[in-house]
């Protein structure tokens, strides 16, 4: 079985058995501003590429510590990649012609985050941060060549890990989260960056240097929110303690005392 399919089935695993101990559960998806960061010797990769819009989804579980503090984790699918336009001039009769190209790779992500949030009634701010591993699953690279009035329209799957081609990419692919946002009741709304901690060109031994970079606007919900029992020390808390005091009724005390008729 190759190792992505191995690294799917953990993530998998780990999601499905991690349910069981999470205190939330929800969904999330959104849309991602991607780019990369290229460096070569190569006249294609040379210029500066472009960003291109993608979009994410993820599965996420929530194992809270205690009410500010809490490790999320999950499963998600996200598309990466970007745009690039060169122009190139044709040996013998100098002669310029452009080159437009559009790469679109579609990646599992198996995130470890730390998150850190506010206590509010209704608000509650939160940032996070942590690694998360990326995998390669498909990927495609688009190209328009504009030559002599023509246009040529190439397309060819991404051929990962293959180290004679500099369009290649490393399938596993090390990256680095950190996002801010508000939770209201169930509702979540969050802005974050993700990008690569490591060189995933597949060429590096030539000097190519390529790192993705991920913006992303998400919104989601809490499908499920287990409430932890309250213990006795947190009823003797002021808050609680108001609650129940506010809550209760004792029965009125007559202060008349009862007028007994003597019989004659």
């Amino acid at each position: 079985m190759p190792k992505y399919y191995q690294l799917f089935a953990i993530g998998l695993l780990f999601l499905l058995t991690s349910t069981l101990q999470a205190q939330k559960l929800g969904i999330r998806a959104g849309m991602n501003l991607t780019n990369m960061k290229i460096s070569s010797n190569d006249s294609i990769l040379a210029p500066k590429p472009t960003s291109k819009m993608g979009a994410h989804f993820e599965m996420m579980a929530d194992f809270a510590f205690n009410n500010n503090l809490s490790l999320e984790s999950g499963l998600g699918i996200s598309t990466k990649g970007y745009r690039m336009e060169v122009t190139k001039t044709k040996p013998n009769s100098g002669y310029q012609y452009t080159v437009k190209g559009k790469r679109s790779m579609t990646y599992l992500e198996i995130p470890v985050r730390l998150k850190m949030q506010s206590q509010n009634s209704r608000f509650k701010y939160f940032a996070a941060v942590g690694p998360q591993i990326n995998v390669g699953l498909t990927g495609k690279w688009h190209t328009e060549k504009e030559l002599t009035e023509k246009t040529t329209i190439l397309g060819h799957q991404v051929d990962w890990n293959d180290s004679d081609d500099i369009y290649s990419y490393k399938r596993l692919d090390l990256g680095l989260f950190a996002g801010i946002g508000v939770e209201i009741n169930t509702l979540i709304v969050e802005f974050s960056y993700s990008g690569s901690l490591a060189n995933t060109s597949a060429t590096s031994q030539l000097g190519n240097i390529a790192k993705n970079k991920v913006f992303s606007l998400s919104a989601g919900r809490y499908l499920l929110r287990r409430v932890k029992n309250t213990t006795e020390k947190d009823l003797m808390k002021s808050s609680h303690f108001e609650v129940i005091k506010k809550t209760r009724k004792y029965p009125k005390k007559s202060s008349k005392k009862k007028k007994h008729r003597k019989r004659h």
